[in-house]
């Protein structure tokens, strides 16, 4: 639900599931997303949130699963991811974490199991 100017999306497009709930809020500028996103799992939870430059991720992301727990966290630019990245079990407990550079793994990586303990430990150039 949005509208088009000149054939392309132009503001605010709210898309919905057929149940009736709202699957995203996106912005659009010239036809390409921009600016802060939304999306909703079908049970109305939060899936993800983020902000897009150019019709690319830019900046911090959460991604959650449909209990409403959060699954991941990085940071985009463009197409990559930079920084520090994290994963998590859908209990809420850490999973994986590093860093990225440039999109790419970088210094220390870390995995663990459901009960806490390192079950991977890796170190990347």
């Amino acid at each position: 639900m949005g509208q088009y100017i000149i054939g392309k999306k132009e503001g605010l497009w709210e898309e919905y599931y057929s149940n009736g709930q709202l699957k995203s809020k996106l912005n659009y500028i010239g036809g390409k997303k921009e600016g802060h996103s939304e999306k909703y799992h079908d049970n109305g939870k939060l899936k993800s949130v983020g902000n897009y430059s150019n019709n690319r991720g830019n900046g911090p992301w959460k991604i959650y699963y449909s209990n409403g727990q959060l699954k991941g966290k990085m940071v985009w630019s463009g197409i990559k991811i930079v920084g520090l990245f994290e994963e998590y079990f859908e209990t809420g407990q850490l999973k994986r974490k590093g860093n990225y550079n440039n999109g790419k793994k970088t210094g220390q990586w870390i995995e663990y199991g459901k009960d806490g303990e390192i079950i991977k430990n890796e170190k990347f150039n």
